[in-house]
């Protein structure tokens, strides 16, 4: 939308995550049946909506084991609200030890070089 300053996203039929920021998304569907999602931009005119239609090719899959040769690992809740962390990993890290509950989240591995990765996940 011409000169919007902020959008809302709004999952309206299917199963997909949205992830909003800097007036995107990213988009993350787990299974593969039809999804629409309504979008809204805002500017200083008003709004203006506009649907995302699509049936993904493929689901994004629950991978269990990550990142070997991650130092660390917390989770977050997608209000990056800390759930769990392990540091000193030896092995690569189980996503099922954790026990979380279905839903998404946010993984973030320190790697043994410094570096600092993060992932959007679902837990079915």
């Amino acid at each position: 939308m011409e000169g919007a300053t902020s959008y809302t996203w709004e999952l309206l039929q299917g199963k997909c995550g949205i992830w909003a920021y800097d007036n995107k998304a990213d988009l993350m569907p787990y299974d593969t049946n039809h999804v629409i999602i309504s979008v809204t931009g805002y500017n200083r005119c008003g709004s203006w909506n506009e649907w995302i239609s699509f049936t993904p090719d493929h689901r994004t899959s629950n991978r269990n084991s990550r990142q070997a040769g991650a130092k660390s690992v917390i989770i977050y809740n997608l209000s990056y609200k800390q759930i769990y962390s392990h540091k000193n990993l030896i092995a690569p890290f189980d996503i099922n030890t954790v026990n979380l509950p279905s839903g998404f989240y946010i993984i973030e591995y320190q790697l043994e070089n410094g570096i600092i990765t993060r992932e959007k996940v679902y837990v079915p």
